[in-house]
C-alpha cells in the first residue's frame, strides 16, 4: 500500500489579529464563558470585516518549507496555514485528489483559488502549470504576490475572473470577515449553511454592516484554455455556482479525461442528481473521497446518498476508481 505523505508546508508568523482570530476559533470552553466567548467572537469578526472594507493589509510573513512570503492578515483565509486543526493538512481531501491525479509536470485548473493554497502545493510540489482563477481583486493581489515571492509565478498563470457557463458579470458579494465564502451565488449566501443566528444579525444592525459587494467578470473556461492543452486536474470551489462553471467547461471535459474535483453544498434533501446527471452525459462517474491522515492512506467510492446540508469535495472521473484504492 502506498502512502500520501499529508502535510501543510506552509507557516505564518502570527500578528495580533491572527492570534485573535486563532483565539475565538477556539470553541472549547463550557458555560457561561462560551456564551461571553461567542459574544466576544462575534465583535472580533465584526472589527476585522471593518477592517477588510477599508482595504487594511496588517501584513505579516508567511514561508512556504523555508521560502518567505508577505500576506496580508486581513484575508481570513490565510487560517488554511495557521488554524490548529490544519496543521498537518488543509483539506486533505484535496491534497489528496493532487497527490493522486496531477502527475509531474501536469496541468492544474483551480478555479476559486483564494490566495493559492492548493495553486501553490500543485506547482512546487509537482511542478505543475496551474492556471488559477479568483475573482476578488484584493484576494487576486494576494495571489499574484504570494507567486512572486515563491519565484513560481511562471508556473502560475492567474486570471482575476470568475468561472461560469457564459460570458456576463455578476455581483460578487461578501456578508462576513471570512474571504472563503463570498460568492456570486444568491442561493448559496441565503442558503442553510450561511444561516446566521439571531445575535450576529443584531449585531450587525446596531452595527449598520453591509455586504461588500463588487462587480466581477465572468467566462467560460472552455474560452480561454488552449484547446490543445492537455488538462490533468480541475478544481471547482465556486461557493454555490459549482454547475455554472462545469457547464463552461464542457467541451473540455468532453475532449480530454481530465479528474474534476469539485465542492457540493446538499441541501435538505442531500440531493446531487443534477451532478450526477450532468457528469454521466460527460462519461463520467463521481466518487466520495475517504482521507485517513493517521493511516496517511486514502481511498473511493461511488457517490450514492449524500448527507444533507453538508459540505463535499467530491471527484468525477472517466475511469473507474476501484472502491478502496488506497494511495
Amino acid at each position: 500500500m502506498n502512502k500520501i505523505e499529508y502535510k501543510n508546508p506552509y507557516t505564518v508568523k502570527k500578528n495580533t489579529l491572527i492570534w485573535l482570530y486563532c483565539f475565538f476559533e477556539n470553541k472549547r470552553f463550557s458555560k457561561p464563558l462560551h456564551y461571553l466567548h461567542y459574544g466576544l467572537s462575534l465583535v472580533f469578526k465584526r472589527i476585522a470585516f471593518e477592517l477588510v472594507k477599508r482595504k487594511a493589509i496588517l501584513p505579516t510573513t508567511g514561508a512556504y518549507d523555508g521560502r518567505t512570503f508577505t500576506i496580508r492578515s486581513t484575508n481570513s483565509q490565510f487560517h488554511s496555514i495557521y488554524f490548529p486543526y490544519y496543521a498537518q493538512c488543509y483539506e486533505p481531501d484535496v491534497f489528496a485528489a493532487i497527490d493522486c491525479f496531477l502527475p509531474d509536470r501536469g496541468v492544474f485548473i483551480d478555479i476559486g483559488s483564494n490566495w493559492g493554497h492548493h495553486t501553490f502545493i500543485a506547482a512546487l510540489e509537482k511542478n505543475a502549470t496551474v492556471f488559477s482563477f479568483e475573482p476578488n481583486p484584493e484576494v487576486f493581489g494576494d495571489l499574484v504576490s504570494i507567486a512572486k515571492g515563491l519565484n513560481c509565478q511562471d508556473q502560475i498563470h492567474a486570471s482575476n475572473v470568475g468561472v461560469g457557463a457564459t460570458a456576463t458579470s455578476f455581483n460578487l458579494v461578501q456578508t462576513q470577515f471570512e474571504s472563503g465564502v463570498a460568492s456570486v451565488s444568491s442561493a448559496f449566501l441565503n442558503g442553510p449553511l450561511l444561516k446566521t443566528r439571531w445575535p450576529q444579525r443584531l449585531l450587525d444592525k446596531v452595527t449598520f454592516n453591509t455586504p461588500i459587494s463588487r462587480p466581477v467578470d465572468v467566462v467560460p473556461l472552455d474560452s480561454v484554455i488552449p484547446k490543445d492543452l492537455h488538462v490533468n486536474l480541475i478544481k471547482v470551489d465556486a461557493e454555490g455556482a459549482e454547475m455554472d462553471c462545469l457547464i463552461g467547461m464542457k467541451s473540455i471535459l468532453q475532449r480530454s479525461d481530465a479528474k474534476v474535483l469539485f465542492e457540493l453544498h446538499t441541501d435538505e434533501a442531500g440531493d446531487f442528481s443534477e451532478f450526477r446527471s450532468f457528469f454521466a452525459d460527460m462519461g463520467y462517474m463521481v466518487y466520495e473521497i475517504t482521507t485517513n491522515l493517521k493511516d496517511q492512506s486514502c481511498s473511493f467510492r461511488r457517490a450514492e446518498r449524500l448527507k444533507p446540508c453538508s459540505q463535499y469535495n467530491l471527484i468525477a472521473s472517466k475511469t473507474e476508481l476501484e472502491p478502496y484504492w488506497f494511495i
